[in-house]
């Protein structure tokens, strides 16, 4: 895996950072290898409600040696992105055996948004690219950890700043996209792919002309 942006330095964080010290990030679920998908969808029925109005979401990932957490994915969805989490971890729980023919198909190699070749998957298989993501991580990961992430908290917002009618309205419908973009550019998010016509692709778009105008002014 290679970065494709070298002058970017990803935010990572420590266990002071996820045991309070970031305001924003409030724990989902942690899993590590011994956790049973049944004692993991136990806890996140019970994190539903708690969690119930945040629509910004991310996986964080650490070895046991390691030091710091790295962002692995980052997603923003206007419905329960409980319910997004518990699909992703379904994936990384499930059969990891391959049929004979899967096994003998070529690998392709894919890219993601900050990085080259990142993962791969069977030939032909590029519909499943979720499932192999996410079953990459959990086979890279000796503990992985879902967050909700407060969108308003994160970026500074204040809810009785008493702008104008147009201005809020176009922050309230912006704003999700806007910061899960924000977060995976801030992390460079391991496995996130921007939504080519989306709001992030465009924020994105304009983070990177900056860094090169940047980069260009250095030399």
């Amino acid at each position: 895996m290679d970065k494709k942006y070298k002058e970017l330095t990803a935010r990572t964080f420590s266990d002071k950072d996820l045991n309070g010290q970031v305001c924003y990030l409030h724990r989902i679920i942690e899993l590590d290898t011994d956790k049973t998908m049944k004692e993991t969808e136990s806890e996140l029925v019970k994190a539903e409600k708690k969690h119930l109005n945040r629509h910004l979401w991310t996986l964080l990932g650490k070895n046991n040696e390691d030091k710091d957490w790295v962002c692995l994915q980052t997603a923003a969805t206007e419905g329960n992105i409980i319910e997004e989490i518990r699909e992703d971890i379904e994936f990384m729980y499930g059969e990891k055996t391959e049929e004979e023919a899967e096994q003998a198909k070529p690998k392709v190699s894919v890219n993601t948004q900050f990085y080259f070749n990142t993962y791969e998957i069977p030939e032909g298989e590029r519909r499943y690219k979720r499932k192999y993501s996410y079953q990459k991580m959990r086979k890279d990961y000796d503990i992985l950890a879902f967050y909700s992430i407060d969108i308003d908290k994160y970026l500074g917002l204040d809810r009785s700043s008493g702008g104008s009618e147009i201005i809020d309205e176009i922050v309230q419908v912006a704003k999700m996209n806007y910061a899960e973009a924000r977060f995976a550019y801030e992390t460079q998010a391991v496995y996130w792919n921007a939504y080519r016509s989306g709001v992030d692709m465009k924020a994105l778009r304009l983070w990177l002309s900056r860094l090169q105008k940047s980069v260009t002014l250095r030399r």
